[in-house]
């Protein structure tokens, strides 16, 4: 791929990334009384997706650090959407599963993510036939590529930020 290519892919991508953004600050309410952020949807949909599952896990699955997970399912469990519960004789991990009201929404998401992908200006991404199954394949792994890519340029960051006071020392003792 030559630069000019590489560049408006991630142009391209920099656009979706601040439309999700924008997205993600609304909350919905996907059939419950309640509000629910975009985030908190997430956590339902995975938990809901694997039935129960530890605190760890879900925050793997989400990208997320376990503390920002926490705090997340600490507020769900007081708009009682999600329990936290531990199994006997483990003390030490923390499980989490959907309240009814939880299941309710996960079916709420689900029904909007139906309507999402029968909305009329949707239509493209099924009738067109460029988006076969072969060609979303190659997608996928391109964004999976790609998110590798910035993952990488993340650690590296955070090794370099980790360093620099450490360099700024040795630069004064000198």
């Amino acid at each position: 791929m030559d630069y000019q290519t590489h560049y408006a892919i991630a142009k391209a991508l920099g656009v979706l990334a601040n439309r999700i953004n924008k997205v993600s600050k609304i909350s919905r309410y996907y059939g419950v009384d309640i509000p629910i952020h975009y985030l908190e949807i997430h956590v339902i949909e995975a938990v809901g997706d694997a039935g129960e599952l530890r605190l760890t896990d879900l925050a793997e699955s989400l990208s997320l650090t376990k503390g920002t997970v926490s705090l997340y399912v600490t507020r769900m469990a007081k708009k009682g959407l999600v329990c936290k519960h531990q199994k006997d004789g483990n003390r030490k991990e923390i499980y989490v599963r959907l309240t009814p009201l939880g299941e309710q929404a996960y079916r709420g998401h689900q029904a909007f993510h139906q309507r999402i992908y029968h909305h009329p200006t949707a239509r493209v991404l099924y009738e067109d036939p460029i988006y076969n199954e072969e060609n979303c394949r190659v997608i996928l792994r391109f964004l999976a590529d790609y998110c590798n890519i910035y993952d990488v340029m993340i650690n590296e960051e955070v090794a370099d930020t980790e360093s620099e006071p450490a360099e700024a020392e040795e630069s004064e003792d000198l």
